[in-house]
């Protein structure tokens, strides 16, 4: 592996993390709306 492929791999799986990191907190905000709403 190349400086320039372990480079891309680990903004690839920055990427990864901020996305999944994201949808948690979007499906958080959906659940804590779903409460408010039920009351």
């Amino acid at each position: 592996m190349t400086v320039r492929e372990t480079i891309k791999s680990q903004i690839i799986g920055a990427l990864k993390n901020s996305l999944g990191a994201g949808s948690k907190s979007s499906d958080l905000q959906a659940k804590q709306r779903k409460m408010r709403v039920e009351r």
